[in-house]
């Protein structure tokens, strides 16, 4: 295995495959109160990264100011897919997860990297989750309206996709700053609804 550790702006950023043992010792050495972050490593384009919550956050804006000043270098030319400049900041700079991404590869026709050791469209399993989903249909227009093309993706999809809008109305009325960054978490009513549709579209 090999593996290449870069230091930028206080974080700490992984590229290549590291050894469990060697990765406890790099977490260690990241000092109390350091996370991993998932958004900072595909902003990044690497397989871990991590720092203190304000250093994380830091680059994190950083990254996507570089990206955002890309796609704007970008615009008007010819795009991967035809896939419009909204779709294409959605794919640089967005919040993403494994169902967010299952939306936008369905209804686009594009995998994201996000996706690559998925073989199936994965379904939000939490608030969390849902959120990712809700910001991509409001950050790429062209998506939205268009959530039942879900239905048939897999059992849990086709009942999600049957009470979207219901669950869409909870979560707006427990987390209205729902589009805010954050975790989208404490969402309770939204979590036991979700978990009663999957429970019952697995039996």
């Amino acid at each position: 295995m090999s593996f290449t550790v870069t230091q930028r702006d206080g974080c700490t950023l992984i590229t290549g495959s590291v050894p469990v043992s060697q990765l406890t010792a790099l977490i260690s050495a990241a000092g109390k109160g350091a996370v991993l972050s998932d958004n900072l490593a595909r902003l990044a384009g690497v397989q871990l990264a991590w720092g203190q919550p304000a250093d994380v956050d830091a680059l994190e804006d950083k990254l996507r100011a570089e990206k955002l000043a890309g796609l704007i270098a970008e615009e008007g030319r010819s795009s991967k897919g035809g896939l419009s400049l909204a779709a294409r900041r959605w794919l640089a700079v967005g919040e993403q997860g494994l169902s967010s991404c299952s939306i936008f590869w369905k209804l686009t026709g594009v995998r994201p990297d996000y996706l690559r050791q998925e073989r199936e469209f994965c379904h939000p399993r939490d608030s969390g989750d849902l959120r990712r989903c809700l910001l991509l249909l409001d950050q790429v227009p062209e998506l939205q309206g268009r959530i039942g093309e879900m239905a048939g993706c897999s059992p849990e999809w086709t009942a999600l996709a049957a009470h979207w809008n219901d669950l869409c109305a909870t979560m707006e009325a427990e987390a209205p700053d729902w589009k805010q960054p954050g975790p989208g978490g404490g969402a309770a009513e939204t979590y036991r609804k979700m978990q009663e549709i999957l429970r019952q579209a697995r039996h």
